[in-house]
């Protein structure tokens, strides 16, 4: 028991009465059970706290067990105590005028703009231009494809004219509409929700996430025999640099993988990290790689 708790019962007990002995022993030892108790779960929390510190750097576990928690950077630069941006005598970079512009707007200048004179049949001595870059109003446009229907004379045999390969049944979204989607999901790694914003508040088309989804799957198929490709010209490469990082994927923490060349990479994420991963596709260099 603590030296307080001691201190009041025996304070307590100089001023009770011999009945009320009892149940201040009673008191006494569920106090000291509660103490005893609070000890322990200190003691639990502390171990605890200790073992979520450590990592790799202040411990033996392995680098991988770090997982993506934001490691802490200390900077050694020291002030400059220069104002940040572009510093005096820097050549910077600004937008430049166009010979060609698109639209032309030309301002009425009819007063003067010190006394107010009428200007208008004056002569003008030169023009001063200003030019604003901005992009056209982005609509979608709808591009009906109609096959006429003939009766053959011949025959009396009812037949269409073929569609294009690139217009299947019903109403589909055209190329610069899933190349754009493409585009936003896998080469700025934009969610599925999100891009689904983007192409509906932006660009005025309503995508699902599930048509997203299947927009995904076809690309995959069509570039099953680049990817192929890009994985053997790593296979017979004399050399190819490998890597891997964490990344979470549907809620858990894995390993994207990559492998290059000087003209092909090759991406590949896999629950494992280190040879079991690449030893599918990287070929003889599975074995061959040190991380340094």
């Amino acid at each position: 028991m603590s030296e307080l708790s001691e201190l009041l019962f025996s304070e307590l007990e100089k001023h009770l009465l011999p009945s009320g002995q009892a149940a201040l022993q009673a008191l006494k030892a569920y106090v000291e059970a509660l103490e005893r108790r609070m000890g322990e779960l200190e003691e639990r929390v502390r171990v605890l706290e200790g073992r979520l510190a450590k990592d790799s750097k202040n411990s033996s576990k392995p680098p991988s067990s770090d997982g993506l928690k934001k490691a802490r950077v200390v900077s050694n630069r020291e002030s400059s105590g220069r104002r940040p941006g572009g510093q005096p005598g820097r050549n910077g970079t600004t937008l430049k005028m166009s010979n060609t512009p698109d639209v032309t707007i030309e301002v009425p200048h009819d007063c003067c703009s010190r006394c107010g004179g009428l200007v208008v049949d004056a002569e003008i001595s030169e023009i001063e231009r200003r030019q604003v870059v901005d992009l056209p109003p982005i609509e979608s446009v709808v591009t009906e494809y109609r096959s006429p229907v003939k009766e053959c004379p011949c025959c009396g045999q009812k037949s269409h004219a073929e569609f294009p390969e690139h217009v299947p049944r019903g109403v589909s979204y055209g190329e610069r509409i899933r190349a754009v989607a493409l585009y936003l999901m896998n080469q700025h790694l934009i969610p599925y929700e999100r891009t689904a914003e983007i192409c509906d508040e932006v660009l005025g088309v309503p995508l699902s996430v599930g048509a997203l989804c299947e927009l995904n799957e076809a690309c995959h198929d069509l570039l099953e025999d680049d990817a192929a490709a890009i994985k053997e010209e790593i296979k017979t490469s004399p050399v190819a640099h490998f890597d891997e990082t964490g990344i979470r994927c549907d809620g858990k923490l894995k390993w994207c993988h990559t492998a290059s060349t000087e003209s092909a990479t090759h991406y590949e994420v896999h629950a494992k990290r280190g040879k079991e991963a690449r030893e599918p596709w990287a070929g003889e260099h599975s074995v061959q790689v040190k991380i340094f």
